[in-house]
């Protein structure tokens, strides 16, 4: 079993995407208090309003993010894959504006706020790789937005499977342009807008056309002709 150290040695990698920490900086990462738990599929990892305390890290699995409208609508609005940050704000808006929930069995390492935002505040190059977090959270954000609002349902599935194969492969869950769908066509269906219905005729088109390869749950890219139907969004 592995310690809290190796664990948060996922945290110093992810902090030093863009740029080095200080080896002090590194030191006082792995020197945080940390708490992992294996959650099943379906479970709620924050919920909506909640006053959390603890910043998590997805480290195996995938999980979403989601808004519920008043008749019980949901409207998927990110996807998390291993390495990713969750909840991350500040004390000062310590209420989660929306419900995240596992897509799959899923390790979580959890780390209280208080110790994070602690150090960020004494410790420049922490609070500005928080800040790229931040950052990076609200270009996705942006590009999910564009997505629903601008392309057709063929559109929106090709490209949720080209940020979802593409996230997956550098995270290390999958080989290549090949993924082991982690949503069902009902997710798919609240990521995207569509009902399951419509997912699956859109689906099934998009492997007519030779866009992608289907066997199951598994779902691969086929590359070239796919890039070329769903030109990447810039941040």
């Amino acid at each position: 079993m592995m310690d809290g150290t190796t664990h948060l040695t996922r945290l110093v990698r992810r902090l030093e995407r863009f740029a080095p920490l200080p080896a002090a900086d590194r030191h006082a990462i792995l020197a945080l208090p940390v708490q992992i738990e294996r959650i099943g599929r379906g479970r709620r990892l924050i919920d909506e309003g909640q006053q959390d305390h603890a910043l998590l890290q997805l480290h195996s699995g995938y999980a979403c993010r989601y808004g519920l409208l008043s008749d019980g609508q949901r409207q998927i609005t990110g996807v998390y894959v291993a390495g990713d940050l969750i909840g991350l704000r500040s004390g000062d808006v310590p209420a989660a504006s929306q419900t995240v929930s596992t897509l799959s069995d899923a390790d979580v390492a959890k780390i209280p706020h208080a110790a994070i935002m602690d150090l960020a505040e004494d410790r420049v190059a922490i609070a500005r790789a928080l800040w790229n977090e931040t950052i990076l959270d609200a270009n996705a954000a942006c590009d999910w937005i564009v997505s629903l609002g601008r392309r057709d349902a063929r559109g929106r599935v090709l490209a949720l499977l080209q940020d979802l194969t593409i996230r997956s492969r550098e995270a290390g869950l999958t080989i290549r342009d090949s993924l082991m769908l982690p949503l069902t066509q009902e997710e798919i269906g609240d990521a995207t807008g569509l009902t399951s219905v419509h997912v699956n005729r859109t689906l099934m088109a998009l492997q007519a056309e030779g866009m992608i390869d289907r066997i199951g749950r598994r779902v691969t890219l086929l590359t070239g002709r796919a890039a070329a139907a769903s030109p990447a969004l810039s941040a």
